[in-house]
């Protein structure tokens, strides 16, 4: 099994080495950022930084960690062998800046990478720190997506949140775009209580209105799939989509055969049906598959067919005290490490590859368990016990939190690289079943 020295030795990144001048570790403000040119950085993709995507407003480089590095491009000539495990990722639709307020992304330890350019002026202090390149355009989804595909992610669990739509289709263009340039993973959708306006509000599905209505919000994603990409860009299992039923408010008295009866109708409107992976409230409809997404702070889960879910971490930015259970730590990687040592092990013991490894998640920044090149916030989180967090949403350093937030000398890609080297283990492993 590779080990963990080994690999991180393979990066040989100097730590927080921007274009070769050293950075003080302490504090996260680098000393001399300012007097370095920002068109020299590298973005978090590798390749030179381009100021234009960020705006004019946005000139100052500080905080920002750069690395000596490019990433070599890997240009897989296919991102899926059949027969062997996917590697997923979940992407969350609704972190974007909105008429001058970013939205979605709760204040969390840290921030994004490719958004730690920082524009000025007090009229964007409402914006979470560095947030602002989170755009939701196509550029913004193609730069993401493409870093995806360099470290072999082949399947991307879709969320399909209300009042989103716009992000949601520049997701659908900026996947048609990528397919010039090479394989582009499949794409299950994920519905969920947050593809309802109303989102808390239980729905009663023994009446056919609110079956109804979830027909309606299913069959809406796949008409704005269809207007850009095709059925071979769908994740599919037994001859059927795969979808993602996450918690949604009433799952739990929802009336046996429900799921037949959408089956049916989207027979009928798409000419296929689903195949349901679905959270456990859902478990009374018999779905294809009870699943373990977003189903408890652990780093590594396993479901019912066998497949994985595994995180780099979670942290509550909703909870003023983070409680035992409700936190794992990121560890600077080693959390996300040991769950992928838990899935090749799994593997190697069973003697039974999963059909899919789905990663929480790509962008969920605020809660902590995003992949995308992060770096520490500026924000006070004063640890009161092993587990408990204090937050200060206005105050303006990470303080003692040992392990909460990644170490400043990790590299910014090294979740992606891990993710990569991972997944090839895991491939050679199924290999030899």
């Amino acid at each position: 099994m590779l080990s963990r020295r080994k690999f991180l030795q393979g990066l040989g990144v100097a730590p927080l080495a921007i274009r070769g001048a050293q950075v003080d570790a302490a504090p996260n403000r680098a000393a001399g950022a300012r007097s370095i040119d920002p068109s020299r950085l590298l973005d978090f993709d590798g390749r030179p930084i381009d100021l234009s995507l960020y705006g004019p407003e946005v000139v100052d480089p500080e905080p920002v960690r750069a690395w000596a590095r490019a990433t070599v491009r890997s240009h897989l000539s296919t991102l899926h062998e059949p027969g062997l495990p996917r590697m997923g990722i979940v992407r969350f639709n609704w972190f974007e800046v909105k008429r001058g307020r970013q939205t979605g992304q709760l204040p969390g330890p840290w921030i994004p990478y490719d958004a730690a350019l920082q524009a000025n002026g007090a009229s964007r202090a409402r914006i979470a720190p560095g947030m602002l390149a989170w755009t939701g355009s196509v550029s913004y989804h193609e730069r993401h997506l493409r870093s995806l595909v360099d470290h072999g992610f082949d399947l991307i669990v879709f969320q399909v949140p209300y009042g989103w739509r716009r992000t949601q289709l520049n997701h659908l263009r900026a996947l048609r775009n990528l397919r010039k340039e090479g394989p582009i993973p499949t794409l299950a959708p994920m519905f969920e209580a947050a593809s309802y306006r109303d989102y808390g509000v239980p729905k009663d599905f023994n009446r056919q209105i609110y079956r109804d209505a979830l027909f309606e919000i299913i069959s809406r994603y796949f008409d704005m799939h269809f207007t850009f990409l095709g059925p071979e860009d769908l994740t599919w299992r037994d001859g059927r989509a795969l979808i993602y039923l996450w918690w949604i408010p009433g799952a739990r008295n929802a009336p046996f055969g429900m799921l037949g009866e959408l089956n049916a109708r989207l027979r009928q409107r798409f000419g296929f049906e689903a195949y349901w992976s679905a959270h456990e409230y859902w478990a009374d409809v018999r779905p294809d598959t009870v699943d373990r997404l977003f189903n408890g702070v652990r780093s590594f889960r396993r479901d019912d067919d066998g497949n994985m879910t595994i995180m780099p971490g979670f942290f509550p930015p909703n909870e003023f005290s983070v409680r035992e259970g409700h936190f794992l730590p990121r560890n600077s990687a080693d959390t996300y490490w040991d769950a992928w040592d838990q899935v090749i092990n799994d593997v190697r013991q069973r003697r039974r590859a999963p059909g899919e490894v789905i990663v929480e998640t790509a962008n969920e920044v605020g809660e902590g368990t995003a992949i995308t090149p992060m770096i520490e916030s500026d924000r006070v989180f004063s640890v009161t016990g092993r587990n408990e967090v204090a937050c200060t949403l206005n105050s303006c350093r990470v303080r003692g939190a040992e392990g909460l937030a990644d170490r400043l000398s990790t590299n910014p890609l090294e979740y992606l690289r891990i993710s990569r080297a991972r997944k090839q283990e895991l491939l050679d492993v199924a290999r030899g079943l």
